[in-house]
């Protein structure tokens, strides 16, 4: 049956206790539930309503409040539940994730380290475009051997300065290089080398007054030229082929390593391949083969050296492989660490006389790194630090070997700003003749006033001999 809300008149189904649209208690004759009543029935009759009058404004409000507060609820917990399926969502992207990396995708040891190798050659090989670059880098040094007698000699080494200039553009086929050595903030003499309309010339900036034209053809100049402008990509993914192919996976071992970088102990796994006199051969030959089989590197001597194929093979063919033998094993060790397996340095280490000697060189940071040459009972470790951005790099060199501290910096800027110098074709020589009268560039060595002054500084050190015998580490 159907009966209705004595306070507001809806319509309420069989057996509810409160009304749906009011919210006002139904109240049987019993007292235990709700009673039955025709729709059409008088309102008077039937079923008791709980004395809640519609007037009532607390008692209606305190119902009403019942059911805003409900629905409130609801309202808040559909407001979690994206949040909810959100975090269950993430949490199976790494769970999945991290069974990838540890079961789908797992990697030998062999390809763990030949990953880390590639990192190698991605720093050694830089494959840069220079089609139009200048590149400025001046490196000084600042040495502290106080105690050891040689404090002059340090004096001299931390006045000297060695920069380099260097301009570029593929499209002129034009270059420039000098490198100058500057005593107490002067310039003490230079050599530069200058590519120009098919010819190359020398200049001794300092030392003599001209400039002295080489002896090559136009053939030969342009193939100097590819070989100074084209990229090392090729000549790196050809030793990263061949090294891969030419690995065996039994030559490798996995371990856990501690080690100290940055005043700190880092526990990394380590992947290395062991060369003995075993399979010094095999590895060698292997590699090689290996390596003039790769077209991209047979087209990059070809272009670069004017070495053909015919003559990589000539060359290989005369490799005499047994006479290859190793006296102690040499260790190359890949250091990783994390889930991925990320590269954090190179380790290369032998025995001399049962004598442990190894260099490791571990990533700090992006902008640091640490070299460390450990012989046993001594270590030494050099910092590198590099601050700025492709265009302007500050790199800091910091070795502490006990006795002497020696701090190298070299600051390098890179635009493609190019400005060649003027050569002025006056002072053009040949080389033969320069050959014939080498008298004058010796003369023009004894007269420079600049360099003198650097050679009297260093000839009147008295302590010169005593402080180098005295040098210890």
């Amino acid at each position: 049956m159907i009966m209705k809300c004595v306070v507001c008149g809806n319509e309420i189904n069989d057996g509810a206790s409160f009304c749906t649209n009011c919210g006002s208690l139904i109240k049987n004759d019993n007292n235990v539930g709700v009673s039955n009543v025709d729709a059409n029935a008088n309102v008077g009759v039937g079923p008791s309503v709980m004395p809640i009058d519609s007037s009532n404004i607390n008692n209606q409000n305190i119902a009403n409040s019942g059911i805003n507060g409900n629905i409130s609820n609801d309202k808040k917990k559909g407001n979690k539940l994206p949040l909810i399926l959100i975090g269950i969502i993430l949490f199976l992207a790494i769970v999945i994730g991290a069974l990838y990396l540890f079961i789908f995708n797992k990697k030998t040891s062999k390809e763990i380290f030949v990953d880390g190798f590639k990192n190698v050659t991605r720093e050694l090989f830089k494959d840069e475009d220079i089609k139009k670059k200048s590149i400025k880098n001046t490196i000084s040094y600042n040495i502290d051997a106080s105690g050891m007698g040689m404090d002059e000699i340090v004096k001299i080494y931390n006045n000297l300065k060695l920069s380099n200039n260097m301009q570029f553009d593929t499209d002129l086929k034009k270059m420039d290089e000098e490198i100058t050595f500057n005593y107490k903030d002067t310039d003490l003499f230079g050599f530069g080398i200058y590519g120009r309309d098919n010819s190359m010339y020398i200049g001794l900036s300092g030392l003599y007054d001209k400039y002295i034209k080489l002896p090559i053809t136009e053939e030969q100049y342009g193939k100097l030229f590819n070989k100074s402008t084209k990229g090392s990509g090729a000549l790196k993914r050809a030793l990263d082929e061949a090294f891969e192919k030419t690995l065996d996976s039994k030559y490798f071992t996995k371990s856990k390593r501690n080690v100290d970088v940055a005043g700190k102990i880092k526990k990394y796994n380590a992947y290395t391949l062991t060369i003995s006199n075993d399979n010094v051969k095999d590895i060698t030959k292997n590699f090689i083969n290996n390596l003039i089989s790769n077209e991209e590197f047979v087209s990059y001597m070809t272009s670069n050296y004017g070495i053909d194929k015919a003559t990589l093979n000539e060359y290989v063919s005369e490799i005499d492989y047994s006479s290859i033998k190793m006296d102690n094993e040499i260790m190359v060790t890949i250091f990783t660490s994390g889930i991925g397996e990320s590269y954090k340095g190179i380790e290369l280490s032998t025995k001399v006389e049962g004598q442990e000697i190894a260099l490791r060189y571990v990533k700090v940071d992006n902008n640091n790194s640490e070299l460390t040459l450990d012989m046993g009972i001594t270590s030494f470790k050099v910092s590198i630090n590099k601050t700025g951005d492709d265009n302007n790099t500050k790199t800091t060199i910091t070795a502490d070997l006990g006795v002497i501290k020696m701090s190298m910096i070299d600051d390098m800027v890179t635009s493609n700003n190019v400005e060649f110098k003027d050569i002025d074709t006056n002072k053009v020589i040949e080389y033969d003749y320069f050959v014939e009268h080498s008298d004058e560039i010796l003369n023009s060595i004894e007269n420079n006033t600049k360099l003198k002054e650097f050679m009297e500084d260093f000839n009147s050190l008295e302590n010169v001999n005593s402080g180098v015998n005295s040098f210890s580490l």
